[in-house]
Parts: structure tokens; sequence; C-alpha cells
């Protein structure tokens, strides 16, 4: 830390000024005294994963790099540009295969966004925080380990003192800080006036979604109006469901809580996503990532989804949930379930 190891910082540039720039640590590398620093730049860069409040795919590159010259080389550049995917040479720059002594023509001069580098004090002073600990200030530690823990812990610390520690979407159980996502999807808790949506969307959605995997006699009884039946029954026995609306219209909704057993499967995690669906005409808007968020805290958690079901499984496969062996055949539907944990 001496020498600003590289460590990266959130710099928030939106929302109210007083919100503005609280630098927050991402990741943290520990290396030689000796060791050049921008050589840790990649090890840093691959602990960085910022999930996205509004949906898609986790971030893990900036959008710019505040540093001093240590990380101005032509390296450096073109593994931000995504040299790997361009047939460069990661420590040269150069296309792969050319000799060191062949130019490659006339250079463009890389410039300086002025702007953008005057938010670099906002890591300064990020680095002058955490050096408040007398312990990563004096650097006494004889293993890298034990410093890294340390500096992990100060910057967890950080975090939680700052005012954003919890991503938009999320809201209380009781419906107390309704949320609304930047793509226009307000989320609260359900209520008893809701069961005929709540049912429209669970009917609807299962239409879409399993129509050629469930039989043709299990829509002679699964109707509309059992599952009106069922969510009103539901509903006013207090049933804790969270709801996503667009324009006053309920679009999808989702059900967390405890770890279930599940056949012969016992629970693996403490908190586990019971259900979640939106409607087709809504995917991709933010909906679903908002639902997730709202009654699924973020950190270890399961699920259970159908094994038949790509694009469900590639957006939980976004937010951290990877499949652990564990099956489950439903009888009753004639389906194959798999679990994902995160």
């Amino acid at each position: 830390m001496s020498r600003h190891r590289p460590v990266p910082w959130r710099v928030d540039d939106q929302g109210p000024p007083r919100r503005r720039r609280k630098g927050r640590p991402l990741a943290a590398v520990v290396a030689a005294g000796q060791c050049h620093d921008g050589k840790q730049l990649e090890p840093v860069l691959a602990d960085i994963w910022v999930p996205r409040v509004d949906g898609g795919r986790p971030r893990t590159m900036p959008d710019a790099l505040l540093g001093d010259k240590a990380y101005s080389s032509a390296a450096i550049r073109y593994e931000l540009r995504g040299a790997r995917d361009q047939g460069r040479d990661p420590r040269t720059g150069r296309p792969e295969g050319q000799p060191q002594t062949q130019r490659l023509g006339r250079r463009r001069r890389p410039g300086l966004n002025t702007e953008k580098y005057k938010k670099r004090n906002v890591v300064e002073r990020s680095f002058n925080l955490l050096k408040q600990w007398r312990a990563l200030a004096t650097r006494n530690d004889k293993h890298a380990t034990i410093y890294r823990g340390a500096v992990v812990l100060a910057a967890i610390i950080v975090s939680l003192r700052s005012e954003e520690t919890r991503p938009s979407g999320w809201v209380r159980h009781d419906g107390a800080m309704p949320a609304v996502t930047p793509g226009g999807v307000a989320v609260r808790c359900a209520t008893p006036d809701d069961a005929i949506a709540c049912a429209s969307v669970h009917y609807t959605s299962w239409v879409e979604t399993y129509s050629g995997l469930l039989s043709v006699a299990h829509w002679e009884t699964d109707t509309l109006e059992r599952r009106i039946e069922k969510w009103s029954r539901r509903l006013d026995d207090g049933a804790v469901v969270t709801i996503a609306e667009v324009d006053g219209a309920v679009v999808g909704f989702a059900i967390g809580g405890a770890g279930r057993q599940i056949g012969d499967h016992s629970p693996v995690r403490e908190h586990e996503l019971q259900s979640l669906y939106v409607l087709a005409d809504h995917h991709g808007t933010g909906a679903g990532q908002a639902l997730l968020d709202a009654v699924v805290p973020p950190g270890p958690a399961q699920l259970w989804v159908a094994e038949k079901n790509p694009r469900a499984r590639r957006f939980y496969e976004r937010n951290g949930f990877l499949p652990d062996g564990e099956r489950f055949f439903d009888e009753r539907l004639g389906i194959a379930e798999v679990r994902l944990v995160r």
C-alpha cells in the first residue's frame, strides 16, 4: 500500500451529490515490494465481479483506469481494450508473432481525459482511509495472507459504513421501501387484492415456459380459475410475495424463504429462492433481476429450476448460481429439476 498497489475502487458518479464519489474497495492483491505495480493489474481485474441491478452479466472491466505512469504501458492499454480477443500479445501489446524489432508504424498518442483523472483523488483518499487501521499502515505482518485478510476486513467495514450497501432493487418484506429500477419496474409486497393478477401471471408464465414439457392432461385440471382460488387463499393467509409492476400492471412475482427439503434432498443453504416468474413480454427489462434482489439477500443461497429451462438457468448463472450435481424428478408433473447454489 505504500507504493499504491492497484486496488480497484468504485467511484460513484450518479445520484445525489452527498452520495457521489464514495470510493469503495472492489478487490485487493498483495504483492512483493520489489515487484512492478503494473504486473498486478491483471490479477486485480480478475477478482472484480460487480452485479448489475438492472440485469445482465456482472461487470468485470472498469470504464476507465485512474493511475500513475506505472499503468500507462501499451500492454496494459491493450489489456483494458480486450487485447486477448484481438490476437495481441498481452505482454507487449503487439500482434502475436510480430518480431520486437518490427515497427508498428506511427502510434496513436494516448490522450488524457482530465475530467476523469480529477477523480483519482477519491482513490488516494480511500487509501488513506484504509491506513487508519494501524496494522495496515505499519505492515508488520509476516505473512501476506494475514495482511490481505486485514485489508479485506477493513474494506468490509468501509462498505458497511457507506449509505449504499444494498442494490437499489432491494425492498423490505413489509413493503415499507418500494423501489423502482432504472427500467421503470416497481417492486413491492403483494396484498390480497393482487390475487387475480398474481394468478394470471403464474398461469400465463407456466403456459409460456412449460407448454412443451407438460402433458395435455395436466392443462385440463390446471386452469386459471383454480390458480385464482389458490392465490386468494395464499394471500389471505398472509403469505409474503413480492411482485413487479410496470405502469401499474403486475408482470412478475417472486417468493423467497428458508431452504426447503425437496424429496430426499436436504437444504444446503439457509436462504432459497422458492419461486420466480416473469411474463415473457417483460424478459430482459430488469423485472426478474429486481425480484431476485428483493427476495434473496446477497450471499449464499439455493434454488431449484427445471432442467430443460435454459433461459432461466442462464439468468441464474449470471447471478452466481451454479449446479451442485443434485437432481430431483417431480413425478406429479413429469419434470426433472436441478439444484443451483451460490
